[in-house]
């Protein structure tokens, strides 16, 4: 089993809570259900509440319409991290058990910023379209 630090943990977290509350509350836009879950998860702080990447990833793969219940718009102006989730997603659609860092060896070789967190959860749990 893969150790997982706090921070993976909670962005993987972050980004469930995220999916299901624009499910549960579909006038909510994609940024603002990242922003409560966020703050849900990192009350105090601050600096991990407003992580670009993870959310950047959140809010490119809504902007693709890949997340389920979500309209495709548009969300964010991060192009690397959209480019960097589309790669996740088409390597878990060939082999689902890649790891967080798996996923990130075969798609980059810049330091990792939760993305793949982001990317996994979301894919394990069924908020991706297909």
């Amino acid at each position: 089993m893969t150790k997982y630090s706090r921070a993976t943990r909670t962005f993987a977290k972050i980004a469930v809570h995220a999916a299901e509350n624009l499910n549960l509350q579909p006038a909510l836009s994609p940024r603002e259900s990242w922003d409560i879950s966020s703050r849900h998860f990192y009350p105090k702080n601050v600096a991990s509440m407003v992580k670009g990447s993870p959310r950047a990833t959140f809010l490119s793969l809504c902007e693709l319409g890949l997340i389920k219940g979500v309209a495709p718009g548009s969300y964010t102006r991060s192009v690397t991290n959209k480019n960097y989730a589309i790669r996740a997603i088409e390597l878990l659609k060939l082999d689902p058990k890649l790891t967080e860092s798996q996923l990130w060896s075969k798609i980059s070789f810049a330091r990792a910023n939760n993305q793949m967190d982001v990317v996994k959860a979301l894919f394990s749990k069924g908020y991706i379209s297909e």
